[in-house]
């Protein structure tokens, strides 16, 4: 007895053997569509923006009633605040490594408030980035006279080059800051 499937008998067999194949060899399939992406970049961009024309209404509603629930709200809030922390300790360390230093105030002995104890602080929340040459107000307003969110300076000084930084910026604690500002200002008076 021969068995004989209608077209859509086959097609919901053929759909089954693929998605069999596609969850047994996903490497393969994920390097594929990679490929496939990287030959058809500029087609995949002008469908995202016809897609985004067409459609702009509608993706922005779902995107407020997305972000409008509480857990959503919460999630998002949770991850920038992860996201700062570690940009700014990665610039923390970038700025201890350049200079060969671990990470903790390089103002110490100089302006000594660091301890009663006579060591430089080193816990990271209690160290604050210093502008070497003053000028930290101009550096945190963008070019738009808008300021820059911690997040987004930091990304901007990860982005300089090595000498730029060391230059620019160095870790105090926020006495040895305090005391710094205090020891500028009566050299200004």
């Amino acid at each position: 007895m021969i068995l004989v499937l209608s077209d859509e008998e086959r097609r919901k067999r053929k759909n089954k053997q693929n998605k069999l194949w596609r969850n047994t060899h996903k490497e393969q399939v994920t390097a594929s569509k990679a490929r496939e992406y990287r030959e058809n970049k500029e087609r995949y961009k002008k469908y995202r923006v016809l897609y985004w024309k067409k459609n702009r209404e509608s993706l922005l509603q779902q995107s407020k009633v997305y972000h409008a629930r509480p857990k959503n709200k919460a999630r998002a809030k949770k991850q920038k605040h992860q996201l700062k922390i570690s940009r700014n300790t990665e610039l923390m360390e970038k700025i201890a490594s350049l200079n060969n230093r671990p990470v903790e105030c390089f103002g110490w002995p100089t302006y000594g408030s660091c301890s009663p104890g006579g060591t430089p602080e080193t816990r990271t929340e209690r160290l604050e980035f210093d502008h070497i040459h003053g000028g930290g107000h101009k550096d945190r307003t963008s070019s738009t006279g808008y300021n820059l969110g911690k997040y987004q300076w930091c990304n901007n000084q990860l982005k300089l080059s090595d000498k730029k930084l060391r230059e620019k910026l160095q870790l105090l604690c926020s006495g040895c800051n305090q005391e710094k500002i205090r020891v500028e200002q009566r050299k200004k008076s």
